[in-house]
């Protein structure tokens, strides 16, 4: 969402939700996706021709994605005791915040 609150400023907001392309069975430790919600709010300040763009983002796995034994990929990384088949169980979740800054001059 973007609103020009005047000529010198514009307010933005957002929302973001990003399912996780990686399904159980092929989970692994090199890429722990889960399903993440992106919250973001930012400004733009119009001085002439200078524009300053700025930015702050939150990003959360929602919910711990628990992995008991269903990955392929895990389970063939750790061959388990004396032969047998071991089942790797393994968790992801995290929050991230982020931000940035653009500056942009019209010629």
């Amino acid at each position: 969402i973007e609103y020009k609150w005047s000529d010198f400023l514009t307010l933005r907001g957002g929302y973001f939700y990003d399912p996780s392309p990686i399904p159980d069975h092929t989970f692994d430790m090199l890429w722990p996706d889960a399903d993440k919600k992106t919250y973001s709010v930012g400004a733009g300040f119009h001085i002439g021709r200078l524009t300053i763009d700025t930015v702050l983002q939150y990003i959360v796995a929602e919910y711990k994605r628990e992995i008991g034994g269903e990955s392929v990929n895990l389970n063939k990384s750790y061959p388990g005791v004396s032969g047998n088949p071991g089942r790797v169980s393994m968790s992801a979740d995290g929050h991230l915040w982020g931000y940035g800054i653009t500056l942009s001059y019209s010629f």
